[in-house]
């Protein structure tokens, strides 16, 4: 026996690929090496390769991640396991020690030594220990005032405890919040932010951002600092700033909260009667105003017609008006504004606020130019605040009368599959291999699903809720085992939608949509060992084509690469590469793609195995 901060036998990982295998480096004595329910001798399969005990996995699917701490005296790092505390070592959280029976860890190897600890997140259905609870809303909230961590940091610690990071959707929360910061100088991380490069300002909690409350001239430098704080100098007000800096944090979660996803948009269509020029969509009828006003004229315009300016509440909806409405419209109007209030965000025809689509850097009210009205536009639905004197075309809708026995329309889809737009959707509810699924849909008349949007993924999302637990095959692999995934289709990989940790290290697989708290979310497993359920698809209109990838096409570049970049004939871009030698100093993941921004660039991202091979 040795002690565990012994270095010279310590136990070394590191996942690492040679070739096409994954290959684990231990260190010394590791025949001796038994942890229950990890890894244990015998676990090492033929190849070399060690594997997760009682599963296929291998033994880096699983990275470690931090448990970060909370109060104590470490200011928020996190725990240092194993770790030693009156001469026994711990490989875990504990109470020892304390009468209060809270779990707590050191944060560096021997407590004796450094006294440096922290309570251990725990998460847990009620707000009563480390949580200020608002009566009115039932929200609790954590003042993490003494750490200091990134942003990201300040998330991962809020999840771990079964909360996020604070999101304020309403002025009441914003003055309880303003309350208990009373008496503190301090700036916290919140859960705004803009790291979706594809969308604008969100909450991390996925909550709609219908409430600003940025301080003046703020947001600025968006191509650096995409993270939100709230400032107790300012009287809450918000800031963007560096994720990367380290801050105090406040998370927020609800009591009794369960880890159930969100209940899915309502994608099925039910017949309904509109006037004619106006389309039926879930009950409602929505009509193109062609003729440009501003926002108050088009209004007035939607109410002559018995409507009004149209809310948006659901990706479905939103994907029937960008596809069915708008179409090549550039840029419309739509209800929502914040002219009753400044940064409030409102419908025009009184409806809640639930769910909100800003475009990149938006909401910003720009230079405080009064843009108290929003639009629609791009071929994503992204919303804009602008100023409301625009003379833009916009969006009727209102309520349709419903047809005598209305039932869903199935639009040519056989009894038990679901349309969408164009195509039928079928649920095989037996658990098979990857081949045994695609040989079913083939069976069926058609292949196993391809997802090319988030419009797409929205609905497939909606269709698995009810399944908690289960795992259903998609027609993406990576069955020659390069690490470039493809399509079974041939269809151009374009959107992803990967849960954490996934791709992972091992190369080759076939991917599964998750369910329960990880709703749609894609994850790799064994082709031929997991079993699954299945989503088959079939275009109406359109015949079967083969499940068989054809080779990739050769793209041409066209023209030639500017001076210090580099390319190859097989390939569609320009590459150049900035050393260390060629910096003078070190750039963030937000700062290298701000300078790669200014080129007219993008940071490198791999799309095939001889791009990477490049």
């Amino acid at each position: 026996m040795y002690e565990c901060d012994r270095e010279a036998l310590n136990l070394r990982w590191h996942c690492r690929t040679l070739g096409d295998q994954l290959s684990l480096l231990l260190g010394a004595r590791t025949s001796n090496i038994s942890k229950p329910g990890t890894l244990e001798r015998g676990d090492q399969t033929r190849s070399g390769q060690w594997r997760i005990y009682g599963s296929e996995e291998d033994l880096c699917a699983l990275p470690y991640h931090e448990v970060y701490t909370i109060q104590g005296n470490s200011h928020g790092k996190p725990c240092t396991i194993p770790f030693k505390y009156d001469n026994q070592w711990f490989h875990g959280c504990t109470s020892t020690g304390r009468e209060d029976g809270h779990l707590w860890c050191a944060t560096t190897q021997d407590y004796g030594k450094d006294e440096r600890w922290g309570f251990c997140p725990i998460k847990s259905n009620d707000c009563e220990t480390f949580w200020d609870k608002d009566q009115l809303t039932d929200s609790c909230y954590q003042f993490n005032f003494q750490s200091t961590l990134s942003w990201r940091e300040a998330w991962a610690s809020c999840e771990q405890q079964g909360a996020d990071l604070l999101s304020i959707t309403e002025i009441h929360e914003q003055t309880y919040i303003n309350g208990l910061l009373t008496g503190y100088s301090s700036t916290l991380w919140i859960g705004l932010n803009d790291l979706d490069t594809s969308g604008g300002w969100q909450w991390s909690d996925n909550s709609p951002l219908k409430y600003l409350n940025w301080e003046s001239d703020q947001p600025d430098n968006p191509s650096e600092e995409n993270c939100g704080v709230i400032r107790t100098e300012s009287s809450g007000g918000w800031q963007n700033r560096d994720c990367s800096i380290a801050l105090p944090y406040v998370c927020k979660k609800k009591p009794n909260a369960t880890a159930e996803p969100t209940p899915p948009d309502r994608w099925a269509n039910v017949k309904v009667e509109c006037e004619p020029s106006w389309q039926p969509f879930q009950g409602h009828c929505y009509r193109l105003q062609a003729e440009k006003r501003s926002w108050q004229e088009s209004k007035k315009a939607c109410l002559r017609g018995g409507g009004d300016l149209v809310s948006i509440h659901s990706m479905a909806e939103l994907e029937f008006i960008t596809k069915q409405i708008k179409q090549e419209v550039e840029e419309l109007w739509i209800g929502l504004n914040d002219l009753k209030l400044q940064m409030n965000f409102e419908w025009s025809d009184g409806s809640l606020v639930s769910f909100t689509h800003w475009h990149p850097f938006e909401p910003n009210n720009f230079r405080d130019s009064l843009e108290d009205c929003v639009t629609i536009w791009g071929p994503e639905g992204r919303w804009n605040d602008s100023p409301c004197n625009q003379s833009l075309p916009s969006i009727c809708k209102k309520a349709g009368q419903l047809s005598q026995g209305a039932a869903e329309e199935d639009h040519g889809c056989r009894k038990g599959w679901t349309w969408h737009s164009p195509s039928c959707y079928w649920l095989g509810e037996d658990q098979v291999t990857y081949s045994e699924a695609r040989r079913l849909c083939t069976d069926h008349g058609s292949q196993l699903v391809t997802i090319t949007n988030r419009f797409e993924q929205a609905f497939v999302s909606s269709l698995i809720y009810n399944w908690e637990g289960e795992y259903f095959w998609t027609a993406l692999q990576d069955l020659n085992s390069t690490g470039s995934f493809r399509w079974l289709s041939g269809d151009e990989v374009v959107y992803t939608h990967w849960n954490r940790d996934q791709p992972g290290y091992s190369r080759g697989g076939c991917v599964a949509l998750a369910t329960g708290s990880a709703m749609g979310l894609w994850e790799v497993k064994n082709c031929t060992s997991f079993r699954a359920r299945y989503i088959c698809r079939q275009s109406l209109g359109t015949p079967v084509t083969p499940e068989l990838p054809g080779p990739d096409p050769t793209p041409s570049l066209t023209g030639s690469c500017p001076q210090g970049w580099a390319s190859d004939p097989k390939l569609r871009y320009c590459y150049k590469v900035f050393s260390s030698e060629r910096l003078q100093d070190k750039k963030s993941w937000v700062q290298a793609q701000g300078a790669c921004q200014e080129l007219g660039a993008q940071l490198l991202s791999l799309a095939s195995y001889e791009e990477e091979h490049f």
